[in-house]
């Protein structure tokens, strides 16, 4: 299984509209072989530095390849698998 994270710091202020983005956003995740779930965590706001904390989380299943030989090969999440 494999787990990409990002993270984002949003100015305070600008929340709503981030969460709108990645809610209304055109996504083919669900079509990509091995997908099984995104999430997009709300966190700590930082006052000081005016902003709010968010991250993403996205898991798919990694497939094990076997090959002749001792070495084994995983292969990679498709590219652009980031959120």
């Amino acid at each position: 299984m494999y787990i990409a994270m990002n993270r984002f710091k949003v100015q305070t202020g600008s929340e709503r509209a981030f969460e709108a983005v990645w809610k209304n956003r055109d996504s083919s995740l669900a079509d990509m072989k091995g997908f099984r779930e995104f999430h997009l965590l709300r966190g700590p706001v930082n006052e000081t530095e005016g902003y709010t904390l968010f991250a993403s989380h996205t898991c798919g299943q990694v497939t094990m390849i076997s090959s002749p030989g001792p070495s084994r090969r995983i292969s990679a999440p498709p590219t652009g698998m980031s959120a």
